[in-house]
């Protein structure tokens, strides 16, 4: 699911609507470059198509802070500060109306589109990878 819609209406993400994906496999997921940050910089993002923030997230000392672009405007910016979360940072760089998005944050969606953000149970140091 790689565009979302909000929609308060129909809510189009309601698990009962959304079939399984086909299986990616172990090797697959294990690829994937999964770790725990902390957010230290949110602000608007109003060149983005559809309402969205430009976040900064301190991954620890090896990997650094990186940067990326998150429809999570059910949040307040204030809200987003000092929060934990988990990020995707190997999937590639994407350029989003002339901003840089070097990882992809991770999140629930709820039914009505809007992201509920994952982050670690516990006290995990930042760049903690995710087993």
């Amino acid at each position: 699911m790689g565009q979302h819609q909000i929609d308060s209406q129909n809510l189009p993400y309601a698990p009962d609507k959304l079939p399984r994906k086909a299986v990616c496999g172990a090797d697959g997921f294990f690829a994937v470059d999964l770790r725990v940050g902390t957010v230290i910089a949110a602000e608007p993002f109003a060149k983005a198509r559809k309402p969205a923030y430009r976040l900064k997230v301190d991954f620890g000392p090896v990997v650094g802070v990186l940067q990326t672009s998150a429809q999570v405007t059910n949040y307040a910016i204030d809200a987003l500060i000092g929060r934990r979360v988990v990020g995707a940072l190997n999937l590639g760089e994407k350029n989003i109306a002339g901003f840089t998005s070097q990882f992809l944050i991770l999140g629930a969606l709820q039914p009505d589109g809007t992201v509920q953000l994952l982050a670690p149970d516990g006290a995990p140091p930042d760049g903690a990878p995710v087993a």
